[in-house]
């Protein structure tokens, strides 16, 4: 072989064997790339940018929607065929559109999958333009499937957060390093805001500047439990809040879910508490210091009438002794006015036309208050009855005129009026313990000079006055509560400095007509008696008085210190025993107790008690001492009240008593 043809041959070798290798490093990438390709976590694709019609799908497909690639590439509109419904329209004129402007593009839409499963995919399309212009598309498809139902877990979590935080209450919000991301309504209407007006706010924005501090120092330390601060209103007013904070994740960064509460009704439901405990332990103290006072006046009384009744009208010591006896007459005054305030005199009531006190009373009222004050009546026709006693009632009459007579020095206008009115839950949140129903409602209102809220903070407390020494004792206002009180009823006073006075009193409305008023027994020719009469008494001061006073009326007297004495003493005693007159709570027995005792041994005695002084009502009737209608001789008595309650008790008919 020539060497030229040799030299030919090698080199065709040569050829063929770099053509061979070539094809086989060719073969490798293709290898190599469709195993890559098909690694990817997507479906990698080419497609011709006019039909949409693919020309590579990598094995992803099949493994993710679970139709063989052969289908891909066979059928012409595959990829529009097995779009959802509600995503085919839309995601082929987006995809058209942009290949148009030659743009690469994302979108998100579902596809069938062969199995029926609604798959979402974020399809990234890039479109490839050749030398000669021919485009082509190229995309990764990628299965976002879980991240939807992620994002639609969130939106409904988020939407059921929203619904439960507008109903709620209490004011929520979302803030990030106190900047406020959302709030609910009930947050924006406690501070006085639209809710579009919150959203952006800071914290330190609510935040009364005294608060400032501690609400910025626990948001920045995640503090996580409930404190107290005070909120800042729109219109500039403080209010008191409680603040609970928590972290949560919140899309994806952590934020604080905080939950405000206004305080303010609480806080003036426990303001309306602790003054409801305070009058209550001054209600005690002055109950006990009455009861003290009146065994002491019962002594002074008695013994000040016996010296009366013994002395002439002409001797030196006449007027000494009817100085003392005036004395103890107004202390006795003081001491009732306590009673009432401390809720435990012993009242009367009956069935009353409220505007028929008001009426009559009036026209005294208007001598007391003079002439350059005009008293004005407003009264309700169809007023409801009260259950009360109309001698407090037109005592609390009086004394609220006297507050505003002495209110109004220059002259003005009082005005009394009556109503029928309803209170509900919503309707009384100024005093604890309001229940809610029908009240029959007086108003007495002045022009006066009105008081500021330390004022009124301290009225109805017991030698708390006003005025200046010697012109008042502080009593009038504290009996008016305590009648009130007592009565089942209500007092609100609204009153402003230089505007005048409103005191409402609410009574419970009594649904029965009125009662029949009793006449009156005729009087006695004589209080004096000749019967025995047991006396029992634990104070040996008002003991030994009430003898004294009883023999000097013309009874006979058996006098003891206590329950088993008095056994003792009937016992021992051969005549008859008229009457037990006994105190009704001493140590051991009880009064009632020791007149049940008695009972077996002298059916025919008659039974009279002495009031406790300084015991409530309550525990007279509802802790069974006494039944209910019981007549009762208060402390501190004189002489003539205490000989006409036993000639009485004795002999209801007022007669001539019999002989012994």
């Amino acid at each position: 072989m020539a060497p030229l043809e040799r030299l030919r041959a090698l080199m065709e070798k040569l050829l063929k064997m770099k053509r061979r290798r070539t094809i086989e490093i060719l073969n490798q990438t293709q290898q190599h790339y469709e195993a890559l390709v098909n690694s990817v976590d997507g479906i990698v694709w080419e497609a011709d940018a006019r039909t949409f019609r693919f020309a590579f799908v990598s094995q992803q497909a099949e493994r993710l929607l679970g139709y063989p690639v052969e289908r891909w590439l066979t059928e012409p509109t595959f990829w529009q065929d097995h779009l959802h419904p509600e995503d085919r329209a839309w995601a082929v004129e987006f995809c058209v559109r942009a290949t148009q402007e030659k743009r690469a593009h994302e979108l998100e839409y579902r596809i069938i999958a062969a199995d029926g499963r609604t798959v979402w995919l974020r399809d990234m399309v890039t479109v490839v333009v050749d030398h000669k212009q021919a485009m082509t598309l190229r995309g990764v498809m990628v299965d976002i499937t879980q991240r939807k139902r992620a994002e639609e877990t969130l939106r409904e979590s988020e939407e059921r957060f929203r619904q439960l935080s507008e109903a709620a209450n209490e004011g929520i919000a979302i803030h990030e390093g106190g900047r406020i991301l959302e709030a609910n309504q009930a947050l924006a209407a406690m501070y006085g805001y639209e809710l579009a007006d919150v959203l952006g706010k800071h914290a330190s924005e609510l935040t009364a500047p005294e608060s400032r501090e501690l609400v910025l120092h626990n948001i920045r330390s995640g503090y996580e439990k409930p404190y107290e601060a005070l909120g800042l209103r729109k219109e500039g007013t403080t209010f008191a809040v409680e603040i609970h904070g928590k972290a949560v994740p919140y899309r994806g960064r952590l934020v604080r879910v905080t939950v405000i509460r206004d305080l303010s009704e609480r806080k003036h439901l426990e303001a309306q508490l602790r003054q409801a405990q305070k009058m209550e332990a001054l209600g005690r103290l002055a109950g006990g210091v009455a009861h003290d006072f009146n065994n002491l006046l019962t002594v002074i009384s008695g013994y000040s009438d016996m010296l009366l009744s013994d002395l002439e009208s002409g001797h030196l010591l006449h007027g000494h002794a009817a100085a003392i006896n005036n004395a103890a007459a107004r202390a006795t005054t003081l001491t009732r006015q306590l009673l009432a305030f401390s809720r435990r005199e012993v009242l009367q009531p009956t069935v009353l036309d409220l505007n028929a006190v008001v009426t009559e009373t009036g026209k005294m009222l208007q001598r007391l208050i003079g002439e350059d004050i005009a008293l004005v009546t407003t009264l309700e026709p169809a007023l409801g009855r009260v259950n009360a006693d109309r001698g407090q009632l037109e005592q609390v009459l009086l004394n609220l005129t006297v507050n505003a007579r002495d209110a109004m020095p220059q002259g003005g206008q009082l005005t009394f009026e009556t109503a029928n009115v309803e209170l509900g839950e919503a309707d009384a949140p100024w005093r604890v313990g309001v229940i809610p129903g029908r009240y029959v409602r007086l108003a007495v209102r002045d022009t006066g000079i009105g008081m500021d809220a330390a004022t009124q903070s301290h009225l109805f407390e017991p030698f708390f006055t006003t005025k200046e020494p010697g012109k008042g004792t502080g009593l009038g206002l504290a009996t008016v509560y305590g009648i009130v009180t007592q009565s089942g009823g209500h007092i609100k006073v609204d009153s402003t400095y230089g505007r005048g006075t409103t005191f409402r009193i609410y009574l419970p409305r009594f649904e029965e007509g009125l009662e029949a008023v009793e006449p009156a027994a005729p009087p006695s020719t004589s209080l004096q008696g000749l019967e025995t009469v047991l006396l029992v008494e634990d104070e040996i001061e008002v003991r030994g008085v009430a003898q004294k006073l009883l023999q000097s009326a013309g009874y006979t007297v058996l006098a003891a210190s206590d329950s088993e004495e008095a056994l003792r003493l009937c016992a021992q005693h051969a005549g008859p025993i008229h009457l037990l007159l006994t105190d009704v709570v001493m140590p051991g027995m009880s009064g009632p107790a020791l007149a049940s005792r008695l009972e077996a041994m002298r059916p025919a005695m008659k039974v009279m008690y002495m009031s406790m002084s300084g015991y409530t009502e309550d525990a007279i009737v509802h802790h069974d001492l006494l039944d209910p209608g019981t007549v009762i001789l208060p402390k501190p008595f004189t002489l003539e009240i205490l000989v006409r309650m036993v000639r009485e008790s004795l002999d209801p008919g007022l007669s001539d008593p019999p002989d012994r």
